[in-house]
Order: C-alpha cells, then structure tokens, then sequence
C-alpha cells in the first residue's frame, strides 16, 4: 500500500475521533458552566425566600406573647383586634390575621381589601377545620410555628380569583391548645416576584412546595395544577425526580428532559422552631435546547474538521513526495559525511601530536635555556664584583645585564610551569576549597594585607591545580596593587552542578577592553611589585582552570577593585 495513503487513513480516523471528542468535551464544559451558574440563581433565589418566610415567622413570634392575645381569647376580642390591625398596618404583606378556636371556627379575623384592614363580621366568619392547615396543626408542640406549603387562597370552599398565592403560618395561643391557633395568611405574590427578579432567564425558573403542583413552572410547566385542577404532563420527565430534589439540598441531573438545577429553602435551622414544609427551587434547560447547542457545535466542527482533511492531504502528499526526494540524497550526503568524518578524525590525530609536540618543546626549550642564563648572570655578578677600574655608567650596564637575565628566567620558569599543567597524572577528587585559600595565603601572609575567606563549597578537580589557582589568585592581587597595603575576599556559592567562586580586591581595576587580553601568555599591563612581572600568572591560571574542567574570568572591574570568578566542578 501506499505510505501515503495509509499515513492518511491513520490520521483521518484519529482526527475524526479527536473532534468528536472535543464537541463532547466542550459541550460537557457547557453544561457544566451552566449547571453551576444555575445552581448559583436557585442557591440565591431560595435564600430569598427563607428571608421572606422569616420575616412572617418573626411577625407571629412577637404577638403570640402580646398580653392582649391572652385578653383576646378570654372574651376580649377588641384586645386582639386591636393587636391585629397594628401588625396589618405595619406589615402590608399579611393578608390575613385570625384567631380560630378549638374546633376550627373563627373568632377574629382582619383581612386586607383594596389596600384597607378590614375586621369580618362575626356573620361572616368561617369553619375552618375541614383545612388541611387545620388538621396539620393539630399535632403542633406549643412553641412550634408551622408553616404551610405555598399555594392558592381558598374562601368559602372555593379558589380566590383573582388568584392569591399564599402562605400560612400558624402556632398555638399560649396556654394550650384549647385556647385555638393564631394565623398569619401571608402574600406570596412579592416573594414570588422578587424570586424572579433575582434570576436570569426567569422563564426557566420552577418552584415547589409539594410533589403535586408547581408554584412557578419551567418553560411553561402548568403552574397550581393540583388546586386548578389542570393536567400536569406539561411538566415532563422532571417530575419523576421532585422526591430527589427534596431529599437533597443541592444538585443538578442531566437526563431526557434535559439540564435540571436545584436548591432547596433552608427552613431547617432558623432561629424558631419551625414545622416547615419542603419548598424548592429549580431551573431547568429542556433537552431540545441542549441538542441544539450540540447541533450548532457540530455544525461548525465537521465543516472545519473536512477543511482541515484537506489541507492536510495536500500538505502530507507532498511532504511524502518530498521525503522521497530527499532519500536519495541524503544517502549520498551521508557517504560525503562519512568520508569527512575519517578525514576529520585523521587531522585530529595529526593536531593532537602536533600539539603534544609543541608541548614538549616547551618544556625542553624553557627547561635548558635557564642554565646559560643562570651563568650569564652569574658572570656579570662576577664582574661586576672583581672589576674595581669599571665606571659608573660601566657599573649599570652589568647591573642591567643581571636584571634582564634574572627576569628571563623568571619568564622561562613560567613557560616550565605553563607547559607542565595538564600533564600531570593527578586524578579529580573532592577538594575542600576552603582549607586549599587558607594554606594558600598561610604561604603569602603579610601585615600590610587582610585576606577574609567565606564558606566555599567543595569541587571536583585535581587538587594540586587548586592549589596553583589559589596561589597565583592571592599572588596577582598583591602584586598588583596600586598600594602597599589591600584587602582581599574570597566568597563562593553553588549553583547547581557548578560552584563559583569570586576573588575580589580593592585594586587599581582592570579596564573593560584588556579583560581578556590579561588572560593571554606574556601580556601584562604593568609591572608588578618589585619589577618582576612576566605576563604569565593569569595565562597560568586559565590553564589550570581549563585543565581541571572548568573556566576563570574577570566578573566586574573599576577603580575600587576587580572581581574575579572561578568556575569549577561541584563535587557529588
């Protein structure tokens, strides 16, 4: 088979499973963002309405202790009214205040009519014991208040148009139950509104109190079904799912009907002690709306995913075709290489002994001329003595003469020392820098200069180039010194595998355009101390440096000192 066409195959079917994997991902994310969003409006929706059912409870709470309800029921209904009209002045959300017997018949009730308090004459009043509110409070522990699901005003058997939605709070009168229950008919109208108001996209939002009937229907979920006596299909599939939801106080499912979030009113831990019913909050996204969301995805990923196909194959094909191309020649590369290599290798061989060479000539050079220089300025020293008839100007050129022999061999003694470097046999070892700077200054101590040395990590070298190093270090910043008396210090840090370690004086300083040049054999930019430098102590230390693996430079310089840096090896 082609390779081509089986590369491309390969990569259709992965791309393909690739983007179905990523309309999935992102419309799972979607949901998600979603779920938690909605979630976030119910949590919000349904602390507003605790809020507001806690007010109704506070308002029953106060009056239930009101030395006028005692009077009330005692036969002195004005007391009570009295109490009853205050409260609807102050509360425009009570629609009913009433006080029922025992047996279920009202006693004294005020009602709300056209925004005026109204007191029902007693002709009027009602036999309530057949309400389900009636017949649940019968059980009520004395200090409870009970509170009832949210549904339609009844008035005479009958549902009140236009339609009031309402919730009752109840509790026994002091002293028993024999004395009847205080009730509270609150308007949930403005709990309702301001629970809409609180959400996005209110149309999505749903509200229950009971498994039966919503309170607020979802996308047009028949609302108070049960007491209309309406069917409740439009509410579909969520429904199977309302005991879930008011098992839980949180949570959201995904399922045929789509994308429901919910949050139940936190009735449980208010400051009374409350008999409550199960009220919820929902929102819902309908599944038609999710597979369009997912539709809409696809739309836009196929098109692009095929536009992507394409491109590819072209890019692929002649990628292959070039790749084909390129074979040929790259064999033929590869001998041209190969043959470089050997030739490489063989100049290599040839620089490697010409170095050696050049090495040992060096050393023999640097190593024989120190005897008849030794003699020469021996001979003049001999002169220079024994010869009495000598001028004064006769004097000076053998004084000369001793110089200039005394600082050439100074110079070949270096050249010995540079060419040995490197060839010794000593091994790498775990060197103890810090006891290496403090025998290396024990050896050039002086009153006039002041050595401090910090903490240095220990490194991986050959010990006696360390030793070499630290000399020639100590060494190089006294005799260079612009005065006779200094202050040296020595630091280091590890920084990583490596260790640096920075030697700083308070000297001359080094200008920026000689920082490397100084490192060069037979470039010194000055005499030294006592006339004796030969240009070889930092060439020296760039070659212990570079034969212990490791590197020497010139970090910072200027007229109060110059820094230099040792970078080697940290030991393991």
């Amino acid at each position: 088979m082609n390779p081509w066409i089986k590369f491309f195959g390969i990569f259709a079917l992965i791309s393909a499973s690739a983007t179905t994997w990523l309309v999935g991902s992102v419309l799972e994310a979607d949901q998600r963002q979603q779920a938690l969003s909605d979630q976030r409006q119910a949590v919000i929706a349904a602390f507003s309405i605790r809020s507001e059912l806690a007010d109704g409870l506070n308002q029953l709470a106060r009056i239930r202790n009101d030395p006028r309800v005692a009077k009330g029921v005692s036969g002195q209904t004005e007391s009570l009214q009295e109490l009853f009209q205050t409260l609807m002045l102050i509360d425009e959300n009570i629609h009913q205040a009433r006080w029922i017997d025992a047996t279920g018949l009202e006693q004294v009730r005020l009602q709300r009519d056209a925004g005026h308090v109204l007191q029902i004459p007693s002709e009027a009043l009602q036999n309530k014991s057949a309400r389900d509110y009636f017949q649940a409070v019968q059980a009520l522990p004395g200090d409870y208040i009970w509170i009832s699901q949210i549904d339609l005003n009844v008035e005479q058997g009958q549902v009140e148009y236009p339609l009031r939605p309402t919730v009752r709070f109840v509790t026994p009168v002091p002293g028993g139950k024999q004395q009847g229950y205080l009730i509270l008919n609150y308007n949930a109208r403005p709990i309702l509104d301001q629970v809409l108001a609180a959400v996005d996209e209110p149309q999505r939002l749903g509200f229950f109190s009971s498994p039966e009937q919503w309170i607020l229907g979802p996308d047009g979920a028949q609302v108070w079904a049960s007491q209309l006596g309406a069917p409740i299909d439009a509410e579909g599939a969520v429904a199977t799912y309302r005991s879930q939801m008011q098992n839980e106080s949180t949570g959201s499912l995904v399922g045929l009907f789509g994308l429901v979030t919910w949050a139940k009113v936190p009735l449980d831990n208010l400051a009374l002690p409350v008999i409550a019913p199960d009220l919820v909050v929902v929102k819902q996204w309908p599944r038609i709306e999710l597979s369009a969301e997912a539709r809409d995805l696809y739309v836009i990923a196929w098109p692009a995913w095929a536009l992507f196909m394409l491109l590819m194959g072209y890019v692929s094909f002649q990628w292959f075709g070039a790749q084909r191309t390129a074979q040929t020649a790259l064999s033929q590369q590869l001998e041209a290489e190969k043959a470089a290599a050997e030739a490489s290798a063989h100049q290599a061989t040839l620089l490697e002994r010409s170095n050696k060479d050049l090495d040992e000539f060096a050393f023999a050079a640097a190593h024989d001329l120190r005897s008849p220089l030794r003699s020469i300025s021996q001979y003049a020293e001999i002169l220079n003595e024994e010869a009495k008839s000598l001028d004064e100007e006769q004097r000076g050129y053998l004084e000369r003469i001793q110089v200039l022999s005394q600082n050439l061999d100074r110079m070949l003694k270096g050249l010995l020392q540079y060419s040995r470097i490197g060839r010794s046999d000593s091994q790498p070892t775990r060197v103890n820098t810090r006891q290496i700077a403090l025998a290396a200054w024990a050896t050039y101590q002086t009153d006039e200069f002041s050595v401090s040395i910090g903490e240095l990590p220990d490194v991986c070298a050959p010990e006696p180039l360390i030793e070499l190093m630290f000399r020639n270090l100590l060494m190089n910043s006294i005799k260079h010194h612009h005065q006779t008396s200094g202050n040296i210090e020595i630091t280091g840090q590890r920084k990583g595998d490596i260790v640096e370690i920075e030697v700083s004086d308070d000297g001359p300083g080094i200008p920026e355009r000689d920082w490397e040049r100084v490192f060069t054999m037979f470039s010194s930019l000055k005499s030294g101390r006592g006339g004796d430098a030969h240009g070889l102590g930092l060439a020296l230390l760039k070659r212990a440096a570079q034969a212990a693996g490791g590197e020497i430079f010139i970090r910072d310089s200027s007229d109060s000192g110059t820094t230099f840096v040792l970078r080697l090896r940290a030991a393991v």
